[in-house]
Protein backbone atom coordinates (compact mmCIF):
# COMPACT_ATOMS: atom_id res chain seq x y z
CA UNK A 1 0.00 0.00 0.00
CA UNK A 2 1.95 3.32 -0.92
CA UNK A 3 1.32 6.04 1.54
CA UNK A 4 2.29 8.73 0.14
CA UNK A 5 -0.24 9.63 -1.83
CA UNK A 6 -2.44 10.31 1.39
CA UNK A 7 -3.41 13.43 2.74
CA UNK A 8 -1.76 14.87 5.66
CA UNK A 9 -3.38 15.42 8.51
CA UNK A 10 -2.19 17.88 11.58
CA UNK A 11 -0.79 15.33 13.66
CA UNK A 12 1.15 14.30 10.41
CA UNK A 13 2.31 18.25 9.55
CA UNK A 14 3.34 18.56 12.84
CA UNK A 15 5.15 15.60 13.24
CA UNK A 16 6.99 16.28 10.31
CA UNK A 17 8.02 19.71 11.69
CA UNK A 18 9.30 18.30 14.26
CA UNK A 19 11.65 15.98 12.69
CA UNK A 20 12.77 18.35 10.41
CA UNK A 21 13.95 20.92 13.11
CA UNK A 22 15.09 18.09 15.34
CA UNK A 23 17.90 17.24 12.03
CA UNK A 24 18.18 20.44 11.39
CA UNK A 25 19.60 20.62 15.53
CA UNK A 26 21.27 17.33 14.92
CA UNK A 27 23.34 18.31 11.82
CA UNK A 28 23.84 21.87 13.43
CA UNK A 29 25.02 21.03 16.92
CA UNK A 30 25.67 17.36 17.62
CA UNK A 31 29.41 18.13 16.77
CA UNK A 32 29.53 21.22 19.19
CA UNK A 33 27.76 19.50 21.70
CA UNK A 34 30.09 16.70 21.60
CA UNK A 35 33.36 18.98 21.69
CA UNK A 36 31.70 20.91 24.51
CA UNK A 37 31.33 17.91 26.36
CA UNK A 38 35.07 16.37 25.58
CA UNK A 39 36.28 19.40 26.68
CA UNK A 40 34.25 19.55 30.03
CA UNK A 41 34.78 15.23 30.86
CA UNK A 42 37.61 14.70 28.59
CA UNK A 43 37.51 11.58 25.95
CA UNK A 44 36.13 8.79 28.25
CA UNK A 45 34.76 7.12 30.19
CA UNK A 46 31.65 7.40 28.97
CA UNK A 47 32.69 8.30 25.16
CA UNK A 48 31.25 11.74 24.76
CA UNK A 49 30.03 10.60 21.03
CA UNK A 50 27.81 8.13 22.88
CA UNK A 51 26.89 10.42 25.16
CA UNK A 52 26.11 13.16 22.46
CA UNK A 53 23.77 10.80 20.47
CA UNK A 54 22.02 9.56 23.58
CA UNK A 55 20.94 12.83 24.33
CA UNK A 56 19.60 13.42 20.96
CA UNK A 57 17.49 10.17 21.10
CA UNK A 58 15.86 11.70 24.23
CA UNK A 59 15.34 14.58 22.53
CA UNK A 60 13.51 12.60 19.79
CA UNK A 61 11.32 11.08 22.26
CA UNK A 62 10.27 14.76 23.77
CA UNK A 63 6.75 15.24 22.65
CA UNK A 64 6.66 18.79 23.32
CA UNK A 65 9.87 19.63 20.90
CA UNK A 66 7.87 22.61 19.56
CA UNK A 67 7.73 24.14 23.01
CA UNK A 68 10.94 24.21 23.78
CA UNK A 69 12.60 27.93 22.91
CA UNK A 70 15.88 27.17 22.94
CA UNK A 71 16.72 23.58 21.57
CA UNK A 72 20.79 23.90 21.75
CA UNK A 73 20.42 24.49 25.33
CA UNK A 74 17.97 22.04 26.11
CA UNK A 75 20.00 19.94 24.37
CA UNK A 76 23.01 20.10 26.41
CA UNK A 77 21.29 20.20 29.53
CA UNK A 78 20.55 16.31 28.67
CA UNK A 79 23.73 16.02 27.81
CA UNK A 80 25.64 17.00 30.79
CA UNK A 81 22.92 15.68 33.00
CA UNK A 82 23.58 11.92 31.27
CA UNK A 83 27.18 12.32 31.38
CA UNK A 84 26.91 13.22 35.00
CA UNK A 85 24.41 9.85 35.76
CA UNK A 86 27.06 7.60 33.62
CA UNK A 87 30.30 9.05 35.42
CA UNK A 88 28.33 8.35 38.66
CA UNK A 89 27.75 5.03 37.76
CA UNK A 90 30.82 3.95 36.71
CA UNK A 91 32.13 5.54 39.67
CA UNK A 92 29.70 3.00 41.82
CA UNK A 93 30.70 0.20 39.93
CA UNK A 94 34.08 0.78 40.54
CA UNK A 95 34.06 1.33 44.51
CA UNK A 96 32.00 -2.03 44.51
CA UNK A 97 34.73 -3.61 42.40
CA UNK A 98 37.63 -2.53 44.56
CA UNK A 99 35.58 -3.99 47.99
CA UNK A 100 37.13 -6.79 49.53
CA UNK A 101 34.37 -9.81 49.76
CA UNK A 102 34.03 -11.07 53.29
Amino acid sequence: MDFSSSPQTQDDSTAIAVGSRLKAVYDGYYDRLVSQLRARYGSGPPDPADIGQAAFEKLADHSLLNDIANIEAYSWTIANNLMRNERRALRVRAAHANQEIV
